[in-house]
């Protein structure tokens, strides 16, 4: 549920734990950084502006989405059906179990703070609302993790072109989809949603802080809601808005839930950092 960079930062962390675990561990890193994305790129496929009425997998990742962890990863493993992964394939599958395990300690607190922030403004629709919160974030964790901006991040890096990647994605994908979800996902249909998640990258990607307020007015212009430019991030976040519950205050999902919890995004970043590095360590035990 988090954003692009958030997964990022997490993965990186994870690795620096499993380097403190085991002092020769090794990775691909192009295969970091697309696993770190988790199956996010299934949702952008034919999803870019004047592609939305085209055949598409979204759905698919919707479904992966959702399901549990430990299913999740007996379907991966069954996927790819090898008794020992190569360095690529391990690199992979442990950034992309980290994506999951925030994804879904995340998704409580994004939905509780996507519905607050609509609820407190009422012409912002949900969807917008729930870019907005996600982005800011990115922009919260960024700073924390590193004192960037987001102006020093080219999304696109995050996706770096790699064959040999892109052909194990695809495989993988493909066999999870079309074996678990009754699905007829082709080969050509995963390389597909890689480059419009990579082209969608770079039309998110604001390196002046000019992009976001052209596309605002454009998007006035055109009579619609401000969902494209709530991708974008800003320089920071609006102060009128604790969107990481830095003062730890009271929030619920479902709302109006009795059971009342008081972390903050970065209380919920941290714990998924720590069960990701301990999933994974038993996984690379498991896998070796």
């Amino acid at each position: 549920m988090p954003a692009a960079i958030t997964h990022y930062l997490q993965v990186e962390r994870v690795l620096k734990n499993l380097k403190k675990l085991h002092p020769h561990f090794d990775y691909n890193k192009n295969a970091i950084l697309w696993g770190a994305q988790g199956p996010d790129f299934i949702l952008s496929h034919n999803a870019l502006p004047g592609q939305k009425s085209r055949y598409s997998i979204k759905k698919y990742g919707a479904y992966l989405q959702n399901e549990n962890i430990n299913n999740l990863q007996k379907e991966v493993m069954a996927a790819i059906k090898n008794k020992f992964f190569t360095r690529l394939e391990e690199s992979y599958l442990i950034a992309f179990f980290c994506h999951s395990i925030l994804d879904r300690l995340a998704l409580p607190f994004i939905n509780f703070g996507s519905q607050n922030l609509a609820e407190l403004n009422k012409n912002c629709p949900l969807k917008v609302c729930r870019n907005n919160l996600k982005s800011t974030l990115d922009v919260i964790i960024l700073r924390y993790e590193k004192q960037q901006l987001p102006t020093q991040i080219r999304l696109k890096s995050l996706l770096p072109k790699d064959e040999k990647v892109k052909n194990f994605m695809s495989e993988l994908f493909c066999t999870l989809f079309n074996e678990n979800y009754s699905a007829n996902v082709k080969e050509t249909d995963i390389f597909e949603a890689m480059c419009d998640f990579r082209k969608f990258f770079g039309l998110m990607t604001d390196r002046t802080g000019l992009k976001k307020s052209v596309l605002k007015k454009l998007e006035k212009w055109k009579g619609k809601d401000e969902y494209m430019s709530s991708f974008i991030r800003d320089l920071t976040e609006d102060d009128r808005y604790d969107y990481s519950n830095l003062l730890h205050g009271s929030w619920s999902w479902p709302m109006g839930s009795l059971e009342y919890r008081t972390d903050s995004f970065f209380d919920i970043y941290e714990q998924s950092i720590v069960e990701s590095t301990t999933f994974v360590d038993k996984f690379i035990l498991k896998c070796r």
